[in-house]
């Protein structure tokens, strides 16, 4: 299945359907029933609950080449760590979306819970650089990902962005108080 949006999307459609006819696939240009159960899958691929303290959604992207041996480390720093995991990717160029989380009573969960989390989390951190890969694969850095950022980029790397955006936000009203 495969969609396209945005300008040009009618274009880009057009061409792709060529070139899978062209490599013999069975080509369709209308929804169906099937195509609309595989979209609502994908979109309920990290399941119903919102990211919090307790779940937490990853972005990060390895080689292509290391994906299973990714996977794998996952899995088992799950084990390890006694927390709970659920991996969905963008396979086709390396970016992952593993979610961890802890089970709760009572919207409470106890500290050691809390730090075998952590711990997962930083561990999922450390193999994806280990394996050449990076700690965001699309969504970027934010609030919660400023305690790995120097895992990736040293010091000097993010002292030229803070350059660079006061170069151009020299008033400092573009994102205030975040990372750069």
């Amino acid at each position: 299945m495969i969609q396209t949006d945005g300008f040009g999307a009618a274009a880009e459609a057009a061409l792709v359907r060529e070139v899978l006819a062209a490599g013999g696939a069975a080509v369709t240009a209308e929804s169906n029933a099937e195509a609309e159960r595989l979209i609502e899958m994908r979109r309920s691929s990290r399941g119903d609950e919102v990211d919090n303290e307790f779940r937490v959604g990853e972005d990060v992207a390895v080689p292509r080449s290391r994906l299973v041996d990714y996977v794998a480390a996952l899995e088992a720093m799950a084990v390890t760590h006694e927390v709970q995991l659920k991996v969905v990717a963008h396979a086709g160029d390396g970016n992952l979306h593993p979610t961890f989380w802890v089970d709760r009573v009572d919207r409470e969960v106890d500290a050691d819970a809390m730090s075998r989390l952590n711990q997962a989390l930083d561990d999922s951190i450390d193999a994806a650089l280990a394996m050449g890969g990076t700690i965001t694969g699309e969504h970027g850095v934010g609030q919660y990902k400023l305690r790995w950022l120097g895992l990736e980029q040293p010091e000097p790397i993010r002292e030229l962005q803070h350059r660079i955006k006061e170069l151009f936000d020299p008033a400092g009203i573009f994102n205030p108080g975040k990372a750069i």
